[in-house]
């Protein structure tokens, strides 16, 4: 009887143990994924229908804190931006996450992960608003980087989310997930990409709009951008691989507040993915049009440490694609011997 005790309540706690833990995804629901974002029911996901884009809310001291943009990438794990929950300022940090940040234990390029009582803070909704799922977890990658000033090269903070939901979330025409980069190859200079956010428009001349006198749903908008060098005052500057600049095709908008954690997208192999998190913009600053820059995280770059935490494993560059460039530049060289 007492075996039977005991085995009956190792089993409970085993289960309850798991229940505390992450749940990265299993190789076969990593491989419906990769299935899923590129077609659904049998239909292609037009880029401006952009299913993959919610909002994440953060609430602070049982008020809300605030809204970003996020990109859903699995049945519950969506792509945002670390600031978007929680920024450097200790109060702040202590009041949206729910348990202060000691730096003391923080370890070099270390991941920190928030555990459900800080995390429930934060909600997923769709563009109407409903709630999508509350957070169980949040990772925030490479958070205890330390940054060292540098001479040549312009750095920023790792600032770089995945939420994961307490609960799956069903798939439907309106919520699909987007794929994830393979490498910082999918972000190279001169690369055109959507952008989605569900930020603010601002008239011009102004750093937001008026504050409307009732509660107005945001609207999701979308820009096209292009990868470019990243110039400010006149001067060119090198950045490390984990970001990227961008600036608008048509040099007429820019991303704003509440798009922050928003998905550059493109598309590769029939599969929408986003390759960028936006991090920062210039729009405060007026800075918009052809001044206007935006800064984002490349989703190429943390690759690994998505994989390893989350299970959201993308496959590597197609070797085809390589031993296709090997033929060409063969070719290429026959041709220049042929000429000589």
């Amino acid at each position: 009887m007492n075996f039977l005790f005991h085995l009956h309540l190792s089993i409970l706690i085993l289960h309850l143990i798991s229940q505390l833990e992450p749940r990265k995804l299993t190789e076969e629901e990593n491989q419906k994924r990769l299935e899923v974002s590129k077609i659904f029911n049998g239909r292609e996901t037009s880029v401006n229908e952009a299913p993959w884009s919610v909002m994440v809310h953060t609430s602070k001291e049982n008020q809300q804190y605030g809204h970003c943009t996020g990109t859903l990438i699995s049945p519950r794990h969506i792509l945002t931006a670390t600031h978007c929950s929680a920024s450097g300022d200790k109060e702040e940090w202590s009041s949206a996450v729910g348990k202060p940040l000691n730096r003391d234990k923080c370890l070099e390029n270390d991941n920190f992960i928030v555990t459900e009582v800080g995390a429930s803070k934060v909600t997923v909704r769709s563009r109407n608003e409903s709630i999508v799922g509350r957070a169980k977890y949040l990772f925030m990658f490479q958070l205890c980087r330390k940054i060292e000033k540098s001479d040549y090269e312009y750095l920023f903070p790792d600032d770089f989310m995945i939420v994961e939901l307490a609960e799956d979330i069903e798939y439907s025409q309106d919520l699909q997930p987007a794929c994830l980069a393979r490498d910082t190859t999918d972000n190279e200079l001169g690369t055109k990409l959507d952008f989605f956010g569900y930020g603010d428009n601002p008239p011009p001349g102004v750093v937001h709009s008026p504050e409307p006198a009732y509660h107005v749903t945001p609207k999701l908008l979308h820009q096209k951008i292009f990868v470019t060098e990243f110039t400010y005052e006149g001067n060119t500057y090198q950045t490390d691989s984990r970001v990227f600049m961008a600036q608008s095709v048509t040099s007429k908008t820019i991303a704003c507040p509440g798009d922050s954690g928003g998905g550059a997208i493109r598309n590769i192999d029939g599969r929408n993915t986003v390759v960028g998190v936006a991090m920062q913009g210039t729009c405060a600053k007026l800075l918009r049009g052809k001044d206007g820059f935006e800064v984002y995280a490349s989703v190429g770059y943390y690759r690994e440490d998505v994989c390893e935490k989350t299970g959201i494993c993308t496959p590597p560059r197609d070797s085809t694609d390589e031993k296709c460039q090997i033929f060409v530049l063969m070719v290429v060289i026959s041709v220049f011997a042929l000429i000589k």
